[in-house]
Order: C-alpha cells, then sequence, then structure tokens
C-alpha cells in the first residue's frame, strides 16, 4: 500500500478502522450461532472500549503525528507488532496458552476476577472490564486495529473468561466500537486532508 498510496499512516488507519466493522461482523454471527459470546461482560465492554477508542483517536491526531510527524505514529506501530510478536513467541517457546478447558477448572495461574456465587460465575465489576476495556480502546484508536490482539488474552488472563468466549466477545466489541472510531478517524483524516474520500474508497476495495 505504501508503494501504491505512499507513506500515509492516518490514512491507513482511517482505512482499517472501516475495514474492521466488517470483517468482525461475519464473525460475530458465527460466535452467537456457537453460543460462544457472554453478552453481560459485552455489555460493559463495549460502552468502556468506545470511550478509550475516541480517546486513542484523539491520540493520534495530536500535532506531534502531524505532518512530518505521522513517522512517530508509523515507529508507535511498528513497536506495537513488536511487542505482539515477542509476546506470542514468547508463549510459543514456553507453552503459556492454555486451552479454555484449563481456564475452566480454575486453573491457579490465572487470577480471579471475582467470586463465585452458587456456583455460577458472577458477571465481572466495572473495574475490572475496564482493565480490558481501556488498553483495547486507546490502542485500537492509536493504531487503528481491531483492539483482539489486547481483547482476547487480556480477557483471558485478568477475567478468566474461556479462549473461546473471549475471542466471541473481543469480536463483538469490536464491530460496535470499530465502527464509532472508524466515524471520529475518517471525520478528522477528511477535515485534515481537505475532504479526501481515499480512506473510504480503499475501505471498499478491502472489504
Amino acid at each position: 500500500l505504501t508503494e501504491a498510496w505512499g507513506p500515509n499512516q492516518h490514512l491507513y488507519q482511517a482505512t482499517c478502522m472501516i475495514v474492521n466493522v466488517f470483517v468482525a461482523g461475519p464473525a460475530v454471527l458465527e460466535h452467537c450461532r456457537a453460543g460462544a459470546i457472554d453478552r453481560s461482560l459485552v455489555a460493559r465492554l463495549i460502552p468502556l472500549t468506545a470511550i478509550a477508542m475516541v480517546a486513542g483517536v484523539g491520540v493520534s491526531e495530536l500535532p506531534v503525528f502531524a505532518g512530518p510527524g505521522e513517522a512517530y505514529l508509523r515507529g508507535v506501530f511498528g513497536l506495537f507488532l513488536a511487542f505482539v510478536s515477542a509476546q506470542e513467541l514468547w508463549h510459543a517457546v514456553h507453552g503459556a496458552v492454555h486451552d479454555s478447558v484449563a481456564v475452566e477448572h480454575e486453573s491457579p495461574d490465572v487470577p480471579l476476577d471475582s467470586d463465585r456465587v452458587g456456583g455460577q460465575r458472577r458477571r465481572p465489576t466495572w473495574r475490572k472490564a475496564a482493565l480490558v476495556a481501556i488498553p483495547t480502546g486507546l490502542i485500537g484508536g492509536l493504531l487503528g486495529v481491531g483492539g483482539g490482539l489486547m481483547a482476547v488474552p487480556l480477557q483471558y488472563r485478568w477475567l478468566r473468561v474461556p479462549m473461546r468466549t473471549a475471542i466471541g466477545n473481543s469480536a463483538s466489541v469490536i464491530v460496535v466500537t470499530s465502527c464509532i472510531g472508524a466515524v471520529v478517524k475518517n471525520y478528522a483524516y477528511m477535515s485534515d486532508s481537505g475532504c479526501s474520500m481515499k480512506s473510504i474508497g480503499l475501505a471498499a476495495i478491502l472489504i
């Protein structure tokens, strides 16, 4: 893309936020059919993630990332990819990723999110949901990513959500929050670029 369109991180982030909605949408339907979505948790994650995502978009639009400073935004994105790659490699080597069965059996190395009442898992508190939503939204808004790279492992680790459900929850959150982020980011991009519709055109091709 950079060879055809030039190094324009804001354009690509505005584009990806639109695409994220259409990528996650069909996945949510499948997760719903499979019963892999925790609606009570998603109801808490969506508003918190949406607020954090708008804040992340606001940070990406700061003067330090404008004009030549756009290279700094690319650098932050590169560092994020390097971090995610290193983390995944570490998990692969050390076998730190457990399946959902281990989580359901209360694996001792996974922190508890709340007590159980009558054998049923309690709805996570707003504070616990914020531990997932805020970093997910900030990274998603700042870098234009869907947020699944953050939301899935954070739910799994901090809220003890089974991996299968964490993926379904993440997709559900992404559909809503990426839609909000796309509106905010594309409005900012069009304002800065003289109402250019490049992001929408490129998103349509990718979709």
